[in-house]
């Protein structure tokens, strides 16, 4: 999701939110981001931070493969966004949709089912409709129209997730069989699971209260976290400005998100109760977002 600069926000927030050390067993951890160069690789504790191979300006929302050797991504670099994966050690460039070529304005928010095989992605390509789901073999090929939704993502298990009127909506890999998790007072949407399908993490406006009895009119976008059946719903960020894009660390322990709190986008790390927020990303041209952890 491309972040538009936020208003600079007071000095002491950006202080209470300064790097800290990873744990040990994280460092050797990678993860890819969004930034306006092209897509970076920055292991867990800020060190090591470069360019992937490959990539260029206008690469946007990166995700590594299951097997941890490609990075699906989207661009709009000719004017129109296709899908695109690119070989994490040669830098090898493979464009799988040809948006401009189809006159389709979009192919857009690209993901890979868990064993690799699969990339699903939204589309406008059946008549202009920005929330289609399209699905096609990650080497390329014949695309299969799925359902409508927006931002699917797959469960460990295999279905896949995604938002639908506002809420999260699970369905079978041909977008059968939907079951929504349980309706709460404002939008969701960016859903993260957990590597073990225990619970995922999501972006929600809920309103804000600030105390009992007094809820904000003004909701903002937070991240939240709830289990696979939806039960045990919990808010991990409230601080009344843009947080999003979470993803969940191949061992659980960890949330990468995006947040605006700095002034501009920025990826910060935090315990996945929450706890221990720390910036990860110091980006001096433009905003970084959309996280994705290195299996």
């Amino acid at each position: 999701m491309r972040v538009v600069a936020l208003a600079v926000v007071a000095a002491a927030v950006v202080a209470a939110f300064a790097a800290s050390p990873a744990p040990v067993a994280l460092r050797t951890q990678l993860l890819a981001y969004e930034a306006p160069d092209g897509i970076h690789i920055v292991a867990v504790d800020g060190s090591g931070d470069r360019l992937l191979r490959g990539t260029e300006p206008r690469d946007q929302n990166p995700e590594w493969s299951p097997q941890g050797d490609r990075v699906v991504l989207w661009t709009d670099a000719d004017g129109a966004g296709d899908v695109v994966v690119i070989d994490a050690g040669s830098g090898r460039r493979t464009r799988l949709t040809e948006s401009a070529e189809q006159d389709v304005n979009t192919d857009w928010f690209p993901s890979w089912s868990p064993d690799g095989s699969t990339i699903v992605f939204n589309s406008d390509r059946d008549g202009g409709n920005e929330w289609t789901i399209y699905a096609m073999p990650a080497v390329g090929g014949p695309l299969r129209r799925v359902t409508t939704g927006w931002g699917p993502r797959f469960s460990p298990g295999g279905r896949l997730t995604f938002q639908l009127d506002g809420r999260l909506v699970t369905a079978d890999a041909d977008g059968r069989d939907r079951r929504e998790f349980p309706t709460r007072n404002g939008r969701s949407w960016a859903p993260a699971w957990s590597p073990d399908g225990s619970g995922l993490a999501f972006i929600t406006n809920e309103p804000f209260t600030s105390a009992p009895g007094q809820t904000s009119r003004n909701p903002t976008y937070e991240i939240g976290r709830m289990n696979a059946d939806g039960g045990s719903y919990r808010r991990l960020t409230a601080n009344r400005i843009r947080d999003g894009d979470p993803a969940i660390s191949p061992d659980g322990r960890t949330i990468a998100f995006d947040s605006g709190r700095f002034g501009w986008s920025e990826v910060l790390l935090m315990d996945a109760s929450g706890r221990h927020q720390r910036r990860l990303t110091h980006e001096l041209e433009g905003d970084a977002c959309c996280p994705s952890w290195r299996p």
